[in-house]
């Protein structure tokens, strides 16, 4: 019974589907808001948490749409270009989490691009390396040899890549080098 005297009350005031009119909020039943268009509007969401991911709440019209108002609308893997209210996978932000074997971040571009030059390089003496800083070493069980690149100054190296050092026979430090395995990736 009590329904159905809910449901009567709402029927007499919103006239079976038409939008009742209004100029504040006091104007509208519970569930609805009064919207900028001068109507009553049944209310889905009173803010982004209250709708779907990739959606944000427009408080106009209380309804969820599509798009973000900020991070917290879109995937964890995503960010919000606040300008288009649109969703948008980033660039690369790290170049071990989000580039390939062999590549570097460009944090500028957000692209991740190939690193080039002497890595794994395979050779048979230093000089084939490019440079009197970059060593031709044989890593693990392989009986090939590869360029390893400079790393001693601190500089990154690609994805895949570890920056170890080189040492002679009496366990003596000589450099740093950039090393992967590199037989893996011919």
């Amino acid at each position: 019974m009590r329904v159905l005297l809910t449901l009567l009350f709402a029927f007499s005031l919103f006239g079976c589907g038409e939008k009742q009119e209004c100029t504040e909020q006091a104007d509208c039943a519970d569930g609805f808001i009064c919207a900028q268009s001068g109507s009553c509007v049944q209310q889905s969401c009173s803010s982004s948490l209250d709708c779907p991911i990739q959606t944000w709440c427009n408080n106009e019209s209380a309804q969820c749409e599509a798009g973000c108002l900020n991070d917290r609308d879109c995937l964890p893997t995503e960010s919000c270009d606040q300008e288009q209210q649109q969703c948008v996978a980033p660039g690369c932000r790290d170049t071990v989490l989000d580039c390939n074997f062999g590549e570097f971040c460009d944090s500028v571009s957000g692209r991740c691009v190939p690193a080039g030059g002497f890595y794994c390089a395979q050779c048979e003496t230093s000089e084939d390396c490019g440079s009197s800083n970059n060593w031709c070493v044989r890593l693990g069980g392989s009986s090939q040899t590869y360029c390893g690149v400079d790393c001693s100054g601190g500089q990154g190296c690609p994805q895949g890549y570890t920056c170890g050092r080189v040492r002679t026979t009496g366990d003596v430090t000589v450099a740093y080098q950039c090393f992967a395995p590199c037989w893996e990736y011919e």
